[in-house]
């Protein structure tokens, strides 16, 4: 039935796509999966830890690694996994790393409270949806065209990350 719906859009049509993977799937007996599936993804987005846990690397490992160790398996997902879109590892406050294929290299979008700031810190309660907020806000500022939105510094992060988006035609 979809297809059939589809094939009446266009005959090449093709869905953007985007993949936060379930953190329990991130473990190296399921990368063979992971390959299956990210030829067809445009915004491939784990978090950290996610993103190495795929090759068995722990949590205390990941963040002795730091920023260095991010950019690192962003690019793993390109030249050893078949990513073909954009990697965004979400990294908690040191702000997420965005890739795009055929790039030597990414760049970062700042964390709305930086792990330096002890303050602003406080004010983070719970992170959970963190992420998917984090993907969706870019799509939802460029569909509403909101000025007041986009007058706003603390959505400057976002703005980056739709501008990369759009760039690489995902939004």
């Amino acid at each position: 039935m979809i297809q059939s719906q589809i094939s009446q859009v266009s005959s090449n049509w093709r869905p953007s796509l985007v993949y936060e993977p379930i953190p329990d799937r991130c473990v190296p007996e399921e990368l063979e999966s992971l390959r299956q599936v990210l030829p067809f993804i445009s915004v491939f987005s784990p978090n950290h830890e996610e993103a190495w846990s795929f090759y068995g690397v722990k949590p205390d490992e990941v963040e002795r690694r730091g920023k260095d160790g991010i950019e690192e398996v962003a690019m793993r997902f390109f030249e050893k996994e078949g990513a073909n879109g954009i990697v965004v590892i979400r990294s908690g406050a040191w702000g997420a790393y965005c890739l795009k294929k055929g790039a030597e290299r990414g760049f970062w979008v700042s964390a709305y409270y930086p792990y330096d700031d002890a303050q602003a810190q406080k004010n983070v309660v719970d992170v959970t949806g963190a992420g998917n907020s984090f993907l969706v806000r870019p799509i939802r500022l460029d569909i509403s065209h909101s000025s007041n939105a986009l007058d706003e510094t603390r959505y400057l992060p976002f703005f980056r990350l739709t501008q990369a988006l759009r760039n690489y035609r995902v939004v």
